[in-house]
């Protein structure tokens, strides 16, 4: 049996989580052996990288620069393809990653650091080196923008450098998942979803695509 990677991007109040988690059941429920798992995170390494670069340093009460966001995050993405999603792939599971490559160009590019693009492609080619021979998809979870931010803020109580951003970041950010697809779509496939479905309609549309 042969591996397969699920990526599930959108903006903030998006549903990903849940839509994860829900899935993960209904896969389970047939037999399927799956490993739910996120970015940036997913393994002791990643998820302090993650901790260091989306939360102000105290010292300077400042975020590291889009570059330094970048790498760090490529950083911790490299680690958590080997230590966690490729063993999953080579073991024939279903693996359903909660935000990836298009979250990096969205935020650290797109929205924050232009002329990074050339740097994100280089990293971007690793990535595919690693996973080429594997079923590498992306569901695309889309919201409006300004409806997704007031369900993010209103169930969080803990802000991030992301959250406080003003509407113009997210519109940006949402704008820049679109871009990013031309730029990585040289290894995965991509499929959206509407996400003010209901979590049940949003499943059910999800399983279509995956056909598993």
């Amino acid at each position: 049996m042969v591996g397969k990677l699920f990526i599930f991007e959108g903006g903030e109040g998006a549903g990903k989580t849940t839509l994860i988690s829900n899935l993960r059941q209904e896969l389970e429920n047939t037999d399927h052996h799956v490993v739910t798992t996120r970015e940036p995170g997913g393994t002791e390494y990643a998820e302090e990288v993650r901790d260091a670069l989306i939360k102000k340093r105290p010292e300077t009460n400042a975020y590291p620069t889009p570059r330094a966001q970048l790498l760090g995050f490529y950083s911790a993405r490299y680690d958590h393809i080997e230590k966690v999603i490729l063993p999953a792939l080579q073991e024939g599971k279903v693996v359903l990653c909660d935000r990836f490559e298009l979250t990096s160009y969205a935020y650290q590019v797109h929205s924050l650091g232009p002329d990074l693009h050339d740097l994100f492609i280089i990293l971007h080619r690793g990535v595919c080196e690693l996973l080429r021979e594997y079923d590498l998809n992306y569901i695309l979870c889309d919201i409006d923008p300004e409806a997704g931010v007031r369900r993010a803020l209103d169930r969080s109580d803990e802000n991030t450098s992301f959250d406080e951003k003003n509407m113009d970041f997210h519109r940006k950010a949402h704008e820049g998942r679109q871009v990013a697809q031309e730029h990585v779509e040289d290894c995965f496939d991509f499929h959206t979803i509407d996400a003010t479905k209901t979590p049940q309609e949003m499943v059910t549309d999800s399983l279509k695509i995956m056909n598993i």
